[in-house]
């Protein structure tokens, strides 16, 4: 049974409500999650294809990330458990393409451009930029989980744990 408005009921906060604050909260989340690597790059990966089937637009990406670690880590670097970590962004364009940003941290003295070039090779403008500022671009990458997108890891997650501070009891 729904209450009326005439019970003087306060409306409840759905996820779904566009005055939920859930949205925030989810990217405040996901950009805390972020925060727990030093990123070095922004990179804006663009399809020149009109329309992506979103799997492989995933592939495109896996194979650039793959010349990425060849770059940085030599051939063998999935054998010597090596590799650079990165957290994508994936958003719908207006023309109804996929769009990554994404962050890549461990990618050393690498050339931007380099990796701009294979991008184009394969899919279509890259943009890559060095990170000035770690809060901008994390929660830059986390709008996209409030906008309906997605946040994907990968690499060698490795983060830096802390010890519990002791307790007294």
């Amino acid at each position: 049974m729904r209450p009326e408005k005439s019970q003087g009921r306060a409306a409840v906060s759905r996820p779904c409500d566009l005055r939920s604050s859930f949205p925030t909260r989810v990217k405040e989340a996901r950009a805390e999650l972020l925060g727990r690597w030093s990123w070095e790059w922004f990179c804006t990966l663009t399809f020149t294809e009109p329309r992506v089937h979103p799997e492989r637009a995933n592939k495109c990406f896996r194979v650039w990330i793959g010349r990425v670690n060849d770059a940085v880590f030599g051939r063998h670097w999935r054998r010597r458990c090596l590799g650079v970590t990165w957290a994508r962004g994936t958003e719908l364009q207006q023309r109804g393409s996929i769009h990554f940003h994404a962050l890549l941290s461990g990618v050393g003295g690498l050339r931007r451009l380099t990796m701009m070039d294979e991008w184009s090779s394969l899919a279509g403008w890259a943009r890559i930029r060095p990170v000035q500022r770690q809060d901008l671009v994390r929660k830059y990458v986390a709008k996209y989980v409030a906008k309906g997108g997605e946040i994907d890891l990968g690499g060698p997650l490795a983060i830096e744990v802390r010890e519990p501070e002791p307790t007294l009891w």
